[in-house]
């Protein structure tokens, strides 16, 4: 009975049930990278990045590691340099994790604007076909018509509310993924600064155009 009311609420049902289905498409494969991304910064690769014996490498998919690895290449530079350095790459990294999530918040958002449009557009209709009824108007035809047109916007509501709470989750999910990995780096950039001081390390270069132009 739901179903069969649900597909004669007009034509603002399509969108609606497309909205559903991209929602769905977009969850899965944040969710799928997410779990993919590997954020975790090994103590073996600390202890390799202290001893140098790390080396840049392209891998994909992007981990924490490769951050590790950016941060071991540009040790001989000043602090200044490397957590410039630092921060571009994590801002990288933090467009790959929040890649997509604002089209959720924007399905999130569109889905009940479109179940009221098909709710207004049901009232409309209904109020069409009671000024052409010959006989007297009912109750129930009146609360036909408006189970019909309210259909709409319980089905925007039902899926704009779940994908909110996901967008948001995802966002959360992968901002604290990015404080975890930055936490990780300024710790292991602070421990090459106290290694100049120390007089443990040569002292921090100045980089060449050339090397600013590569980078």
């Amino acid at each position: 009975m739901f179903q069969q009311n649900l597909m004669a609420a007009g034509p603002v049902i399509y969108p609606l049930i497309l909205c559903s289905l991209v929602a769905a498409m977009l969850l899965i494969e944040r969710i799928v990278s997410l779990l993919r991304y590997d954020a975790s910064i090994t103590s073996d690769c600390v202890e390799r990045f202290k001893r140098n014996q790390l080396e840049r490498t392209e891998v994909q998919p992007a981990t924490a590691a490769d951050g590790l690895r950016l941060l071991s290449v540009n040790r001989q530079y000043s602090k200044s340099l490397r957590d410039e350095v630092l921060s571009q790459w994590l801002e990288h990294q933090s467009q790959f994790l929040h890649a997509r999530i604002r089209w959720l918040t924007i399905i999130g958002a569109v889905a009940p604007l479109l179940g009221l449009l098909g709710t207004v557009l049901g009232i409309i209709d209904m109020f069409q076909d009671v000024s052409h009824q010959a006989g007297p108007i009912t109750p129930a035809i009146l609360a036909s018509g408006m189970w019909e047109a309210m259909a709409t916007t319980a089905l925007g509501l039902i899926i704009a509310i779940p994908t909110i709470v996901a967008a948001q989750s995802l966002s959360i999910w992968s901002d604290f993924r990015i404080e975890g990995i930055s936490a990780r780096l300024n710790q292991c950039s602070l421990w090459l600064e106290m290694q100049w001081e120390s007089g443990g390390s040569s002292q921090p270069q100045t980089p060449t155009l050339e090397e600013v132009s590569a980078a």
